[in-house]
């Protein structure tokens, strides 16, 4: 049985804090229901596909009477009234058919990720007023979610540039989105989301959504620092860990963090880049919660060149790229 429990608004009659509670039971656990009556609570409950969906609303000190299961915060704005008439994906493969290029968002910028990816991010783990952070923020794609959705936003990314351009553009008005020129693999860069943090009276960032470079295969810049740069399979995953350790220590307990990232194939080896990543974020203490598969279509280095790499891996023994990974981990 799992809960999610949320204070509202005091009833009238009550003028004491209620909860409400979404609860999810097999339906042979009849003791569940049991439970809960005993409690003082009121259910209301539907049978769907074996499963009983019910909203549960008992006063706030009793919110552990007689309670089998875990009472999980509220972390988004989703309307469980309403969750077939939602717009958030639930399954672990993404099928984009097509790149979002309404608003602020074009495809000049070869690094840059389909839209759609961290608007279902950010409306899966964040509410409204709420700070959505990127280590790499590239074009500004995720900036650009997350003011769309009534987000706030801090970015790191290495290139003035991208990050002159990306701050050019972002409202910054109802919602702040600060871009931050520096290395997020440095402390002193961390020092300034920090100070922006308790400028804006904000304890911690949300959600934090990674896009790296996926190793060496583009490189970005030509500076020295830029992970697109690493030398080695191994100094890229040490430069990759200390952003995420960076990331890690602004980000609220229990709160989620998202990598996208696909493989590469060097030397006539398939290299599990994402794998490696994901064991990055391990070691640190992040617990793993989905791998979602999306399938990548419009990759410019095979764009118009389906035949010729279609004829390369005949003539091979590999199979050509489609996809890439969406790491999902909760701190």
């Amino acid at each position: 049985m799992k809960l999610t429990a949320s204070p509202t608004s005091p009833e009238k009659e009550e003028r004491k804090l209620i909860w409400d509670c979404e609860i999810w039971w097999n339906f042979n656990r009849k003791n569940a229901i049991i439970d809960f009556v005993k409690s003082g609570c009121s259910i209301s409950a539907v049978r769907m596909h074996g499963v009983h969906v019910g909203r549960v609303r008992f006063p706030a000190p009793r919110k552990n009477a007689n309670c089998k299961g875990k009472i999980m915060p509220i972390f988004n704005d989703i309307n469980l009234d309403n969750w077939k008439e939602s717009e958030i994906w639930t399954d672990s493969l993404w099928i984009i058919s097509e790149r979002d290029k309404s608003g602020k968002h074009n495809g000049f910028y070869h690094g840059n990720f389909v839209p759609q990816i961290p608007r279902q991010l950010i409306l899966r783990y964040t509410k409204k007023d709420e700070v959505v952070f990127d280590p790499f923020v590239g074009s500004g794609t995720t900036a650009y979610e997350a003011e769309t959705s009534g987000r706030h936003f801090i970015g790191i990314d290495i290139q003035k540039n991208l990050v002159e351009q990306v701050q050019s553009k972002v409202d910054n008005k109802k919602y702040f989105s600060e871009i931050i020129l520096g290395d997020s693999s440095k402390n002193t860069t961390f020092d300034k989301v920090s100070e922006i943090l308790k400028k804006q009276s904000k304890k911690n960032i949300s959600l934090a959504i990674l896009h790296p470079p996926y190793a060496n295969i583009i490189k970005f810049s030509n500076l020295k620092d830029d992970l697109s740069n690493a030398k080695s399979l191994k100094e890229f995953l040490e430069g990759f860990g200390s952003v995420l350790k960076n990331t890690i220590s602004v980000l609220e307990k229990g709160r989620y963090l998202a990598i996208v990232i696909g493989d590469k194939y060097t030397a006539g080896q398939w290299i599990p880049l994402g794998f490696y990543c994901m064991n990055e974020a391990q070691k640190l203490g992040l617990t793993l919660k989905s791998i979602i598969i999306k399938n990548m279509e419009g990759n410019r280095a095979k764009q118009n060149k389906e035949g010729i790499w279609r004829y390369r891996a005949l003539s091979s023994d590999y199979y050509i790229f489609k996809h890439e990974y969406i790491l999902i981990f909760k701190k």
